[in-house]
């Protein structure tokens, strides 16, 4: 079965990202490229002076928005590699089997009575 374009290019960037020297010939010719570009003028650089208030505050949308994202990756990252247990001396000791009867404590000077009665004959 023909591979996708999208599987095609996978392949492509797995085998240049293996070799570092393939690597950076590729990044060069990508830079050669963009300056290249960037001389005849097909990418448009405007100075924020340059542009109307409407644009600037798309940019800044945009940049605040990226931000946001920015932001909330690095603590979902920081959330999954923070596996650490709490410390045990914050948490309290768990008495397993162990009722603690809230009239005692409401009523320190009082003697308790058993909810429940014993039956007299083990």
């Amino acid at each position: 079965m023909a591979k996708t374009s999208k599987e095609k290019t996978a392949c492509y960037r797995q085998r240049v990202n293996a070799d570092p020297t393939v690597r950076a010939d590729y990044l060069a010719r990508k830079r050669e490229s963009y300056h290249r570009r960037k001389q005849q003028g097909k990418i448009p650089y405007l100075k924020l002076d340059e542009i109307s208030e409407r644009e600037k505050k798309k940019r800044r949308d945009k940049w605040n928005a990226a931000s946001r994202g920015y932001r909330g990756r690095k603590k979902m990252e920081k959330a999954m590699l923070d596996l650490t247990p709490p410390s045990m001396e914050n948490t309290p000791p768990v008495l397993a089997g162990v009722e603690v009867i809230q009239e005692q404590q409401e009523n320190p000077g009082q003697a308790v009575v058993d909810p429940l009665p014993h039956e007299e004959g083990f």
